[in-house]
């Protein structure tokens, strides 16, 4: 049976039937469930949300002029402001300055009413499509942002919504003028740390030149000239001093050759020799007498002793004038450069020695007439002049080529120097360089970020501007009782037909002619109609009028409703005959 009623195939007119035997079931379901929407709708505390907008305003001065030493993105300073603003400090004292939360209070942590504040702060970005300076394409920019709070009592909502502007505001300002005022004491130390790196840097290079003037990489040509100058003056000096040499000695050996003493003649008119002469006389006798006597000869002993006399007198005489003629040298030598140098110098300190060495030599001979008298052959007096004054231009001459030579070396050694010194010198000269280039940079930049400041500090940069406070809010934000309600609505008629099904599915009952072919196979005689009382006739109609009743009430109840929760009726009368323009 339940198997044959199962396979029935339903018609309208058999779910109209259902629905009319189950219609008390789907009145209370219906009932039931809009009650309950009925309920939440009416009970759900409302909340009231006050929004202030802050418009970015761009800097007055345009960036060309002063640039603005904060660069950073708006999006990015928001939720950077964002996050300063959402410290517990700051969401504490709002909580305790504006009494939020006083049932809560007591009974959540900490850490659950800084959640709960941060929930009910609401930060909206406002967006724009506007062209890019910088590549002239449209982009999406920030232009504004909104801040609002949530909470149960509009006034509070206003207060706290005020607050937060405020706090996002000054916020703002005092982080914009920290970055400032950071940058430009960073940039200030900077410029005085690279001011004292540029001295110290330009008082090592100095005390580098004084240390090696002339040895630097600037005078390197000017050395080599100075050498190869240098090196021909010595090939100069050295052909003049070969050249003096050979005087020198053609003299000498001219010297040589001349007696110093002309013949002298007595009062009688005889000529008188000089012991060279007397000694060269005897010396022809002794030659002839030896070829007539022997050397026992008296006359033969006579005059050698004679010359033996006469050889050891001329010996000693031209002994003692060699060592005045050498005396003589010295001393012009020692004059020679003692015009140049002092007595501490070794060169004359040796002359010096040696000039002493020569009179502890010649003894009391040095004013012995014999030595000192000045000679009387014209010729050999010519010769003397000529090698005394080529002994001269001999002394000149030698220290002509040790000055030229101690110079020779000094340049020498300058220019031995120089690649070693090279090195150094432009590590030091690139060193300053590059931070003089630096220091002058980074007190360009100071100088920037000291506009920038004064930017700031006159608020003429980027700024945050209040256009639309907070106001008290007069229409709650949630919850949205007429989406409630007709949720409400929807789940009542839906829970009154899933009522009627769900009896439909348990009741067992055949009902109708078509159920009984349906489960017998064969078609009923005849069927007879319900046949009503006078009590189930009045009974039907007092059901009827109560539906009707239900139904009135339950329009009254909903336009109540709608105009308490969302306009008053006359205003929605007027915006509908306005919309249909009657």
């Amino acid at each position: 049976m339940s198997v044959a009623v199962a396979t029935y195939e339903r018609t309208p007119a058999d779910y109209l039937a259902a629905f009319s035997r189950r219609r008390g079931a789907f009145a209370l379901a219906s009932a039931g469930v809009m009650l309950i929407a009925v309920l939440i709708a009416l009970l759900w505390p409302p909340t009231f949300r006050a929004n202030a907008t802050i418009l970015i305003e761009q800097q007055e001065i345009p960036p060309e002029l002063v640039r603005a030493t904060v660069t950073s993105f708006a999006d990015q300073r928001i939720q950077s402001i964002n996050q300063r603003v959402m410290t517990g400090e700051n969401l504490l004292g709002i909580i305790d300055r504006f009494d939020l939360y006083p049932t809560k209070r007591k009974r959540y942590a900490r850490e659950e009413l800084l959640e709960k504040v941060r929930d009910n702060i609401s930060l909206e970005v406002v967006s724009a499509e506007v062209m890019d300076p910088r590549r002239g394409v449209p982009t999406n920019a920030t232009i504004a942002f909104k801040v609002g709070f949530d909470d149960e009592d509009p006034a509070k909502a206003y207060r706290v919504a005020n607050e937060l502007t405020s706090l996002y505001l000054n916020e703002n300002l005092a982080t914009r003028t920290a970055h400032a005022k950071d940058a430009t004491t960073f940039l200030h130390d900077e410029a005085e740390r690279l001011a004292r790196q540029v001295t110290a840097l330009e008082t090592e290079l100095a005390e580098f030149k004084e240390k090696n003037v002339n040895a630097l990489p600037e005078l390197f040509e000017m050395n080599t000239e100075l050498r190869e100058r240098t090196e021909r003056d010595l090939e100069e000096v050295d052909r003049t001093m070969r050249a003096n040499d050979d005087r020198r000695r053609f003299l000498e050996s001219e010297l040589t050759l001349q007696n110093p003493y002309q013949s002298l003649v007595s009062e009688t008119g005889e000529r008188l020799l000089s012991p060279a002469d007397r000694l060269k006389s005897l010396q022809s006798q002794l030659a002839s007498m030896l070829g007539v006597y022997s050397e026992a000869h008296p006359d033969v002993k006579r005059i050698r002793d004679s010359i033996a006399g006469l050889q050891a007198e001329v010996d000693d005489v031209e002994r003692r004038r060699e060592l005045a003629i050498r005396l003589d040298a010295k001393k012009a030598e020692l004059a020679a450069i003692r015009e140049r140098y002092s007595d501490d110098y070794p060169a004359v300190k040796v002359l010096g020695a040696q000039v002493d060495a020569l009179i502890a030599m010649m003894g009391d001979s040095v004013n012995d007439s014999r030595v000192s008298a000045a000679p009387t052959n014209p010729a050999y007096v010519q010769l003397e002049t000529q090698l005394d004054t080529l002994n001269a231009e001999r002394v000149s001459l030698d220290q002509r080529y040790r000055d030229l030579e101690a110079k020779r070396n000094l340049v020498e050694s300058r220019l031995q120097r120089t690649p070693q010194i090279e090195k150094r010198y432009r590590d030091l000269s690139l060193n300053l360089q590059n931070a003089s280039q630096k220091l002058l940079e980074v007190r360009s930049k100071a100088m920037e970020a000291q506009l920038g400041e004064s930017l700031e500090a006159d608020r003429k940069g980027e700024r945050f501007t209040l256009i639309d406070p907070a106001q008290v809010p007069e229409k709650p934000l949630s919850p949205n009782r007429m989406l409630i309600l007709s949720l409400g609505l929807v789940l009542a008629l839906a829970g009154g037909f899933a009522a009627v099904a769900a009896y439909e599915a348990l009741d067992q009952r055949v009902f109708g002619a078509r159920m009984v072919t349906a489960l017998l196979g064969v078609a009923p005689l005849a069927s007879v109609p319900v046949l009503a009382t006078e009590d189930e006739e009045r009974s039907a109609v007092r059901g009827r009028w109560l539906w009707a009743g239900a139904f009135v009430v339950t329009l009254l109840g909903a336009a109540a409703l709608f105009h308490v929760f969302v306009m008053p009726l006359d205003t929605a009368a007027f915006a509908l005959l306005r919309r249909y323009g009657l």
